[in-house]
């Protein structure tokens, strides 16, 4: 009779804390793994078991999936005037984003004088 009570409250128990959230430095960790601290890892970081590759970084898709992607897909060339400038689109470049800056004392599309101004365009083609 011992041996089959001490044999229910072992079973029980291993299937009780395996539905259970799992804490390391928190008393209520509300995921599986909850960890609240540093992490050191020794080895790969896999996200939904696949590594990243090099030039890769975590980003959070629209599906709000946690995904590896490439870094720096976007604006990778950008270019600065601080003064009338002009400037063409480099070959292969499908998209492009300006941002404008004003000191104040002239006037832009965007705006009248004296106050500043700011403006952003992005164009797709």
């Amino acid at each position: 009779m011992k041996k089959t009570a001490l044999f229910l409250v072992v079973i029980c128990t291993g299937l009780n804390s395996i539905s259970q959230n799992v804490g390391i430095g928190t008393a209520i960790p509300s995921e599986k793994l909850d960890i609240n601290g540093n992490i050191n890892l020794q080895g790969n970081l896999k996200v939904n078991g696949v590594a990243g590759q090099s030039g890769q970084v975590l980003k959070t898709n629209e599906a709000g999936q946690t995904v590896w992607e490439n870094a720096g897909t976007e604006y990778k060339r950008v270019a600065y005037f601080f003064q009338d400038g002009t400037w063409t689109v480099p070959a292969g470049v499908s998209s492009f984003m300006i941002e404008a800056w004003g000191a104040g004392g002239g006037a832009s599309v965007a705006g009248g004088g004296g106050s500043g101004d700011y403006m952003r365009r992005i164009n797709f083609s």
